[in-house]
């Protein structure tokens, strides 16, 4: 997928959201640790894990946080401004205020600015493809 730059390279990015890994994790496990145990299996150490939570005490999101911290991975959270776990266990915390619609919208606008700036410093400093 590019984005402005139409020679701009793609990065490793997966989305935890296979509907038959999720399927056979919720049937394995239950809701709250389905995250948990995928970034388990996936999430390296200097990793970035992006977790989404408008009220940051999404159990399943919440367990997927504190794993990814455990393997040494830097976890960025899109949350409500109230405290939350998700947002204490989060290397950077981006807080919302609102509703969880006006929190959803938010962060839709948000994540293509972020996904922009990262791109662009990983250009710049060289880590980039």
């Amino acid at each position: 997928v590019r984005l402005r730059d139409a020679q701009q390279p793609a990065y490793p990015v997966m989305a935890l959201a296979d509907a038959v890994l999720l399927s056979a994790a919720v049937n394995d496990l239950g809701m709250g640790l389905i995250f948990g145990r995928l970034v388990e299996a996936w999430v390296k150490p200097k990793d970035l894990l992006v977790c989404y939570s408008t009220s940051g005490t999404s159990l399943n999101v919440v367990e997927a946080a504190r794993v990814a911290k455990q393997q040494g991975a830097y976890v960025i959270a899109w949350t409500t401004e109230r405290p939350n776990l998700l947002a204490d266990l989060a290397d950077l915390a981006l807080r919302f205020p609102g509703d969880a619609a006006a929190i959803q919208e938010a962060t839709m606008r948000g994540e293509h600015q972020l996904t922009a700036l990262v791109l662009e410093e990983l250009r710049k400093s060289g880590r980039g493809r």
